[in-house]
This record gives structure tokens, C-alpha cells and sequence, in this order.
């Protein structure tokens, strides 16, 4: 079977990319910018945890967790088997021609990032493949 997976936020991301890692086959149109991308830096949901608590701690915000390993057990261990039948919002606006929260979740990531100067490539590549579909349900080009 083949799965492309959209997400509200990081929890979308992480069941995608762990259904890569089961073994499912997992398709995506890319361009070939992005297809760099991938293969430099992965679609890991710990890079995607890692950026977010880098620009959380740049901007000198403050998390519940003490640091990104914390958040990641209790993420893998209790968010992703409790919301396992979980049918994301943001794929329902895909699916709907709708636009997506991309910008408030990755997409925020992404763009303060740029702004302080810390490299977020996964972020990036996540905000872009949403926006791309998300254009193209809304009957845009899907450039970005």
C-alpha cells in the first residue's frame, strides 16, 4: 500500500515517518531541492523536536520539558499511542481544499528560524510539502 501522510503539526509528521520506518511504503512528489533535502537530513521526527525546543530557547521561551530527550519519551511513549486512530485536521483540510495550520505549527518553526539565523531543514521541507499540496487543493500553482 502506499501512504502519504499530512498532519496537525508534529504528530502528522511523526506517524508518517514512523510508518516509513515499519516498513510502509511511503510516497511523495518532491522537488528535487527537496528530494536533497531528504536524503541529507531524513523526515525525523526528533530533527523536527530538536528545531522546535532550538528556537523555543532562542526567542527564551520556556517548556514544560527540561530538554528535547524528555519531550521525546513522553511523545513516543504516550502522545503517538494514544492519538494512534487519530484523523489529523490538517489532513481534513487537504482533503477539503481547505488551508491548513502549517504556518501556526511548522510553518512558525520554519519562519523564526530564518529569522535567527538557526537552520531548521527539516521544518523547511515540512512546511513546503504542505503548502505545495495545500496550493494545489486550493487551485493554485503549488510554487514555492
Amino acid at each position: 500500500m502506499n501512504i502519504l501522510s499530512y498532519g496537525a503539526g508534529a504528530l502528522g509528521q511523526a506517524l508518517g515517518c514512523m510508518l516509513a520506518a515499519d516498513g510502509h511504503h511511503i510516497d511523495l512528489i518532491l522537488r528535487p531541492r527537496f528530494i536533497r533535502q531528504i536524503t541529507e537530513n531524513g523526515l525525523q521526527m526528533n530533527k523536527v523536536i530538536d528545531e522546535t525546543f532550538a528556537v523555543i530557547t532562542a526567542l527564551g521561551g520556556h517548556l514544560p520539558w527540561p530538554d528535547p530527550e524528555t519531550y521525546r519519551k513522553l511523545f513516543y511513549d504516550t502522545l503517538v499511542p494514544a492519538t494512534s486512530n487519530h484523523r489529523p485536521s490538517m489532513l481534513q483540510d487537504l482533503e477539503n481544499g481547505k488551508p491548513t495550520e502549517v504556518d501556526a505549527l511548522v510553518g512558525y518553526v520554519s519562519a523564526q528560524s530564518k529569522r535567527l539565523h538557526l537552520p531548521s531543514p527539516v521544518c523547511d521541507l515540512l512546511t513546503a510539502l504542505v503548502k505545495f499540496k495545500e496550493a494545489q487543493g486550493l487551485g493554485g500553482a503549488g510554487r514555492q
